[in-house]
């Protein structure tokens, strides 16, 4: 058994990993994508969706989250590339509705 901050697996060992409506829940994202970069071999692929703080609803709610102690850190898409890059995986996001957004990235040399 494991979580995103401690994956139980081999490194190198997924040629694509997918997370839907996680990443935002943490408040270790930084461990998070160490262990996504770890167990993801050379030109494998990340696919990441979660909810946009570009959206009203969802600023509102992660101020609530703030509010109430709560550890949850939501994210804008361009964040998201720029964490993921300096773990030396380059990808896109797309926004969906201005209420979601998807990352793709992809582990470089």
């Amino acid at each position: 058994k494991g979580s995103l901050e401690f994956l139980p697996f081999q490194d190198k060992y997924f040629d694509k990993i997918i997370i839907l409506d996680y990443f935002n829940k943490s408040n270790n994202y930084s461990r998070i994508i160490k262990e996504i970069k770890r167990v993801l071999k050379l030109d494998g692929e990340v696919i990441l969706e979660d909810l946009n703080l570009k959206n009203i609803k969802i600023k509102l709610k992660n101020l609530k989250h703030k509010l109430c102690g709560e550890n949850i850190n939501y994210h804008y898409p361009s964040n998201i590339v720029d964490l993921f890059s300096k773990e030396n995986i380059d990808g896109i996001t797309k926004e969906i509705e201005n209420e979601r957004y998807i990352y793709i990235g992809k582990k470089n040399r």
